[in-house]
């Protein structure tokens, strides 16, 4: 009995042994037992990679969606004959029958989609901080996209708002003063200073320090990708200075090929009457934009520099405008990317006043002729996030943000006292950061 124990244990140990050895070698020959489907998706039209494409075999459970860079991958196929399916909102769907998987061997195409003539609803973010469609969001909106700013031939930002129903746009003497209302929203001393309309670029404030405003014609219009226009009270999500409104500024992506832009504009003003013009010589107003966007491995950039510089229609209405802005976009694997946006603005104008009186609109009053302002911003943003499957997406974010205002006073004028301000020597400095 003893031996007949022993061998049934030997037998079953030997058992045992066989089946660890066959799952082991399973495991190893699953690459060879299974095929691998690859691919990129481009647009027809401009080439560039089309990301969230679904892409799914037909009678399975297999699919996925394209990364930004427009790739997809579907591992574990086994091998056999499958129809492939390719389908993005605005796009006309993409079948492929008859896709033959050997095994152990790994398919890769490339797929062109071209766009499709039915337009859905269009996608926000701002009314709730978060995607949904304009019908779904809790307050009324409107979107301009950048197709419709280049369609309207605008010069400035101000001018694209100005199209919108319910926005007002008041121009004043320079642009630190332009002032923006959202149905009838007033600023809260008038002017422009403490605007009750909220500016943010890709979400992020962008409210001048001195005044509470924002210079909206000085928006650069070049790396719009869409702006969302919020109408009434939204300060529950962004505080007091969205009392009015919202106006959210989405800058475009970087693009995959490389793409080099340039743009210039050069006027002259209209010479007023003689009797009250200040000046024979026209105002001129010139502007520069120059973007460049690429990519190198899985990095992509969207570099861009802007310049607007203008001697004013009026006396005292000068201004320099500079802006730099980068963005980077590093793609880690597959619906994983990260995101860097660097910025910097540099403004110089002269300050403004009310006209010298009513036969001399056009003049000031001559102890105002020094005063001017200098205003500085810088920001940063790093953003990450992940869309681990259809049914779940996880992001974070955080951004820096910080700018500084300027203002000289009666730089040349020893006798003159402005109220309200501390005197340094023979010139009057306000300081905001």
């Amino acid at each position: 009995m003893k031996k007949l124990r022993d061998v049934i244990l030997l037998l079953l140990l030997a058992g045992f042994g066989v089946r660890g050895e066959a799952q082991v070698q399973n495991s190893e020959n699953d690459d060879v037992l299974y095929g691998e489907i690859t691919g990129r998706v481009l647009d027809a039209a401009t080439r560039e990679p089309l990301p969230f494409v679904n892409v799914f075999l037909d009678s399975t459970r297999l699919g996925t969606t394209t990364a930004n860079d427009g790739s997809f991958l579907l591992r574990q196929v086994p091998p056999g004959k499958y129809h492939l399916h390719l389908s993005r909102l605005g796009y006309d769907n993409i079948f492929v029958a008859d896709l033959t998987l050997m095994p152990g061997k790994l398919l890769a195409r490339d797929f062109i989609m071209h766009e499709s003539p039915l337009a859905g609803e269009e996608i926000m973010v701002t009314a709730a901080r978060k995607e949904q469609t304009a019908q779904m969001a809790p307050a009324s909106v409107a979107i301009l996209n950048a197709a419709e700013l280049k369609y309207r031939q605008i010069a400035t930002f101000d001018q694209a708002l100005e199209t919108v129903p319910g926005v007002s746009v008041m121009r004043a003497a320079s642009t630190n003063v332009q002032s923006l209302s959202i149905r009838g929203s007033s600023d809260v001393a008038g002017g422009g200073v403490g605007n009750r309309v909220l500016l943010l670029i890709d979400g992020r404030p962008a409210l001048s320090s001195d005044a509470g405003g924002a210079l909206w014609s000085l928006v650069p219009t070049n790396f719009i990708d869409r702006v969302e226009i919020v109408k009434g009270a939204f300060s529950s999500l962004y505080g007091s200075t969205a009392m009015g409104g919202v106006v959210n500024v989405i800058t475009r992506r970087p693009t995959y090929n490389r793409q080099t832009r340039v743009e210039a504009s050069y006027g002259r003003y209209e010479l007023p009457t003689e009797e009250m013009r200040h000046t024979d010589t026209p105002g001129y107003l010139s502007s520069l934009a120059l973007s460049h966007s690429g990519r190198e491995k899985q990095l992509s950039y969207l570099l861009n520099f802007s310049r607007k510089q203008s001697s004013g229609f009026r006396e005292r209405t000068a201004y320099e405008f500079y802006d730099l802005y980068g963005k980077l976009l590093y793609d880690f694997r597959q619906n994983r990317n990260l995101e860097v946006s660097l910025g910097a603005t540099s403004a110089r104008n002269d300050y403004p006043h009310t006209w010298r009186d009513n036969l001399q609109p056009y003049r000031v009053i001559p102890r105002y002729q020094d005063d001017r302002q200098e205003k500085l911003n810088y920001n940063a943003d790093v953003f990450y996030w992940a869309v681990p499957s259809p049914r779940v997406k996880y992001s974070s974010r955080f951004y820096f943000y910080r700018n500084a205002a300027q203002s000289f006073f009666n730089e040349s004028d020893p006798n003159w006292r402005q109220t309200r301000n501390d005197s340094l020597g023979l010139r009057t400095d306000i300081d905001a950061d």
